[in-house]
């Protein structure tokens, strides 16, 4: 290889990495932000950098920044200047219909219940169902199975205390642990169970919430594919009714917002 070539071919090799964050830049500008935190996120991650390395750039606190990208405050719009300043970018201002974001998310992420979700479920509740046991999958876990996009929701299962023994068996075969919440695991003590308990079965994949209810809650079934098994024949839960889980007080800030937007595109 001669000279010119090696320098050409380094060349190309230093000039790949520019062309691959001008490339970035673009994306940033030309996409519509509808968070602080979505900004920052998508900033950093086509940056490369830290939260840290974007505190040092921007001369901002990362104790800010962390709070910023978490969604637990906003920014004011003379800081989003500022972050953005450091990048050579500006803010733009747009309208939409205030239902235009959660409608986005309903439209591309209407099966995101996420892995662990479903792993928790193939290990307890789906064999729990199988075996006959009563029960009634809620939370935000049975308000994914209805089309609300959640990442990491929260399993709840409403279960009758004469039904405990039978489900505490399910949860000794796969392995998991059954105890009061925020108490002692398994074995459980007859003495701590009454009806208004609330246990937890803990696995590696996570947690299930348990409350023992007198009566179950009025149920919808649905036919559930089950993922991640071999044997993917359909299985019939009982799940709280949308509608119930969105008045129920039990779904985070974003499930509920997602839920009732699902519930008012339903019904016209």
């Amino acid at each position: 290889m001669d000279s010119r070539t090696a320098k050409g071919a380094e060349s190309d090799r230093l000039s790949a990495p520019s062309g691959i964050v001008a490339g970035m830049a673009r994306r940033i500008q030309d996409r519509t932000y509808r968070s602080a935190a979505e900004l920052m996120r998508a900033i950093r991650d086509e940056h490369v950098l830290t939260q840290d390395e974007l505190a040092g750039r921007t001369g901002l606190s990362r104790y800010q920044l962390c709070r910023w990208e978490k969604g637990a405050r906003e920014p004011t719009l003379a800081m989003v200047r500022r972050l953005l300043g450091g990048f050579g970018l500006a803010v733009t201002f747009g309208l939409e219909p205030s239902t235009a974001a959660l409608d986005q998310r309903l439209e591309t992420g209407a099966d995101a219940i996420g892995l662990d979700a479903w792993l928790l479920a193939n290990r307890v509740v789906w064999p729990a169902l199988l075996a006959g046991v009563p029960m009634v999958v809620g939370g935000e876990f049975a308000a994914g199975l209805q089309g609300v996009p959640i990442e990491e929701p929260e399993m709840v299962l409403h279960l009758r205390l004469t039904d405990l023994n039978a489900f505490h068996q399910v949860v000794r075969t796969a392995r998991c642990s059954l105890g009061v919440l925020g108490a002692s695991l398994d074995p459980l003590k007859p003495e701590e169970i009454t009806v208004g308990s609330d246990l937890a079965v803990v696995a590696m994949v996570g947690t299930i919430r348990v409350l023992l209810v007198d009566e179950l809650p009025v149920a919808k079934v649905i036919s559930v594919e089950r993922q991640f098994v071999g044997d993917k024949t359909p299985i019939d839960v009982p799940v709280v009714p949308l509608a119930a889980l969105w008045e129920s007080g039990m779904l985070g800030t974003a499930a509920v917002a997602l839920a009732q937007r699902l519930l008012q595109r339903a019904t016209g």
